[in-house]
């Protein structure tokens, strides 16, 4: 069953920014090519995508039936990580944007469908052995380098319109003096979120 999850979630993450790459999706939140690479919706759903593959590597060859703990913390970072697309998606960006868009084409899949089966093959899993209260950090870094980067354009290079925007989660909405409030915010709540999964997991 670990196996089936894993490879559910290497299909659904993978695949779907690979059809993105390709057609560039015409939704909302999608680009094609590199540029689809800026939206943290992206690199959380190609880091599940990874650790997933690492996931099946470690599981075939580990004799005795017990991860590495750089494996397990990995996928635990991707669980938070892709857990924060699903969040974000939900509570923020469908009520100021619109669900429609939010979850059409692979998008359904990149906010929806494969964050649960990311979440649901870590919890799933029996062979992680027990993670240090310090895997609560790692599994926050990908939110602050990448928080970190968005923030600082923005701060840098102003907002922007239309096509050319540097916001375009929105996050800037009250104006770009709250953009540092806003960044320290979901680093905070990352890491909160990341600590409750590691108690629930144990």
């Amino acid at each position: 069953m670990k196996y089936v999850l894993e490879i559910l979630v290497v299909l659904t993450t993978i695949g779907s920014w690979m059809r993105m790459y390709l057609t560039g999706g015409g939704s909302l939140l999608s680009s094609r090519g590199l540029m689809s690479l800026k939206y943290y919706t992206t690199l959380s759903n190609i880091f599940a995508g990874i650790a997933a593959v690492i996931m099946i590597a470690v599981l075939a060859r580990t004799k005795s039936g017990k991860v590495p703990v750089w494996a397990a913390v990995t996928k635990f970072a991707s669980a938070v990580t892709v857990s924060v697309t699903f969040l974000v998606t939900l509570f923020f960006l469908a009520p100021t944007m619109g669900i429609g868009g939010l979850y059409k084409g692979e998008l359904m899949f990149m906010h929806a469908v494969g964050p649960v089966l990311t979440v649901v093959s870590f919890f799933m899993n029996r062979d992680l052995p027990e993670m240090k209260p310090s895997s609560a950090l790692w599994a926050t870094l990908p939110t602050i380098l990448y928080g970190g980067v968005y923030s600082a354009n923005i701060m840098l290079n102003g907002v922007g319109s239309g096509m050319n925007t540097n916001d375009w989660y929105g996050f800037a909405a009250a104006g770009v003096h709250t953009v540092p409030f806003v960044y320290a915010l979901m680093v905070l709540l990352t890491y909160l979120l990341s600590r409750v999964m590691r108690k629930v997991k144990r």
